[in-house]
């Protein structure tokens, strides 16, 4: 395959076809490669029950950059060096999840309490 490196801003593409871009499969050495690039570059932890999540998640990725297989993704991975991508595949697997401000009772609090501020001056 080949791998058109792009310039600083413009991504690196590849020339896979959208038929075998559709039909990617990420083998065992692929993910734990995945699992350790995610452990040790933010802490997250993904467990052996999650291949299918991040198989659906990255081949985003892959069709966004056009690249064919998880082997050539993770070289275009490895060979960046801006780290843009590898950003790219933080958020594409993390699910963000807010828990404060999602309940009537977490309102009333930040009133009463910006409420409180403001008297006090």
């Amino acid at each position: 395959m080949r791998i058109d490196r792009g310039t600083k801003d413009e991504p690196k593409r590849g020339s896979g076809s959208p038929a075998a871009l559709a039909l990617n499969r990420i083998g065992d050495s692929e993910f734990k490669q995945v699992q350790t690039m995610m452990r040790d570059n933010v802490g997250i932890v993904l467990q052996d029950n999650k291949k299918a999540l991040v198989e659906a998640r990255v081949n985003k990725r892959l069709r966004a950059l056009k690249i064919p297989s998880y082997k050539d993704y993770l070289g275009y991975l490895a060979a960046e060096t801006g780290g843009r991508e590898l950003l790219m595949l933080i958020d594409a697997i993390s699910t963000n999840v807010t828990h404060f401000f999602r309940e009537p009772d977490h309102f009333d609090f930040m009133t009463a309490e910006v409420g409180r501020w403001l008297e006090e001056g």
